[in-house]
């Protein structure tokens, strides 16, 4: 007995191992042509749309991974089936029946493979005998049975809601927003395959229709923070701000570096955005510089006060130390920014905004439970936080932590746009960019909607 369960552990081994010489299963859907394909990874579904990039989401628990990809589009074609709501709804439905075709064959070819190679590697590791290869046989289908019934059974479609989108920046915003469209009110009784399939249409007619609007019924605010006087991280912001369409530029501090005057000249670079740009002095923005900068017409400098843009108030407070040429030591500006942290709560109390802005996360601790939203940086670092109702975002550097990226960097910029409804934060959208080349990674949270503490 133990030899045979040792000869069907093998099987397993090998019927494993072997999914990854299944080849891809073409699947011709109207004016397209969608290949499925499966090998052992991390348990995520990925779609790929040349040339959008890909969309990557944690579907299952299963050691497993899945990717469609549209391999071929005739885009005229397409333009003409997804311009009507029905044709768009008929295509869907369409793609449902197809995917429902494409899972059920790429889970007879796991089992016919893991048949196959379990026979085989049992006979070629045991012994050429018959019952070995019976009993490799059967440990290949039942590592593939289970591994695609656990794919099955985990599955959740609704792990779309938050995808991670690396590809060209231009599209970004259109192909998290065609993810977004489909996914509010969904029936239950409506299979996995069936709310897949509109996702996947919402993003053959984000290829289709390249100026969708993906704004309409939100307010965005790109949270930028630490250019640290690099002119590509303003750049990027003025690209951003264009791309994702926001209302307004929020940035936590640190546009300058040293302190100098001439950095404040970089201002200017900011006139040339086309919304407006509130800056909230971090311990790098000397005084001089936040003077010189105050003067650009584009920039409106926050020290200690509230400020509303598209119908969002926000309150920003500049940290209040100075750290240039290490004119304090950070565990004194630590100590301060904890202090300051005080009357910033305060002021919190007094104004009811809906968002805070401070360079340092440790500036807005008293203020958690007061407000929905805290925006921080600083830290160089992105933070996700929740906490007695309010969300704390900390974006990473967009200046790549400083001027010397300007030349070459192996560190990412880094922003993040922060979606409201009524005033409240329901979404955001992270974007790393890797050192100066134009990959980068879009990644989708959901904001559960903060009540904060009385």
């Amino acid at each position: 007995m133990r030899r045979i369960l040792a000869h069907a552990l093998i099987g397993a081994t090998c019927g494993f191992l072997a999914l990854y010489l299944i080849p891809p299963t073409d699947r011709s859907v109207g004016p397209a042509t969608i290949a499925a394909s499966g090998r052992p990874g991390a348990g995520t579904t990925e779609l790929q749309f040349p040339p959008l990039g890909r969309v990557i989401a944690e579907t299952h628990d299963a050691p497993f991974s899945l990717r469609l990809a549209l391999v071929e589009v005739d885009v005229p074609g397409l333009s003409k089936v997804v311009t009507a709501p029905a044709e768009r709804a008929r295509l869907a439905e369409t793609l449902a029946g197809e995917l429902r075709g494409a899972a059920t064959r790429l889970g007879l070819e796991m089992v016919i493979a893991g048949m196959l190679a379990g026979a085989a590697g049992a006979a070629l590791i045991a012994g050429r005998k018959r019952s070995v290869a019976l009993a490799g046989a059967a440990g290949g289908v039942t590592a593939a049975l289970l591994l695609a019934g656990t794919v099955g059974l985990t599955f959740d479609i609704e792990a779309f809601d938050e995808p991670r989108f690396t590809g060209a920046l231009q599209r970004a915003p259109e192909v998290i927003a065609a993810l977004r469209e489909s996914e509010i009110a969904i029936d239950d009784v409506r299979s996995g395959y069936e709310r897949g399939a509109e996702r996947l249409a919402d993003l053959l007619a984000a290829v289709a229709h390249p100026d969708d609007d993906v704004s309409v019924g939100t307010t965005a605010l790109l949270h930028v923070s630490d250019i640290h006087s690099n002119p590509l991280g303003i750049e990027l912001v003025d690209q951003l701000a264009e791309q994702f369409d926001v209302d307004a530029i929020v940035d936590t501090g640190d546009f300058t570096s040293f302190g100098v005057p001439l950095e404040g000249e970089l201002g200017r670079l900011t006139d040339a955005i086309g919304v407006p740009y509130l800056l909230v002095p971090g311990n790098h923005d000397s005084s001089a510089n936040e003077a010189r900068l105050d003067r650009y017409r584009n920039i409106t400098v926050v020290r200690q006060g509230v400020e509303e843009v598209a119908g969002i108030s926000i309150l920003g407070w500049a940290d209040p130390t100075d750290t240039t040429w290490d004119k304090i030591s950070t565990e004194e500006g630590n100590e301060m920014r904890l202090d300051e942290g005080e009357a910033v709560a305060a002021a919190v109390e007094d104004e009811l905004p809906d968002v805070l802005a401070v360079h340092d996360v440790r500036m807005g601790e008293a203020s958690i439970g007061k407000v929905g939203l805290i925006l921080t940086g600083h830290s160089h670092e992105q933070d996700f936080r929740q906490e007695s109702g309010t969300t704390i975002l900390t974006v990473g550097s967009t200046g790549a932590t400083g001027l010397g990226s300007f030349v070459e960097s192996d560190r990412d910029y880094e922003a993040e746009i922060v979606y409201f409804d009524d005033g409240v934060a329901i979404a955001v959208d992270y974007v790393r960019f890797s050192g100066l080349a134009n990959e980068f990674q879009v990644e989708r949270r959901l904001i559960a909607a903060p009540v904060p503490e009385s």
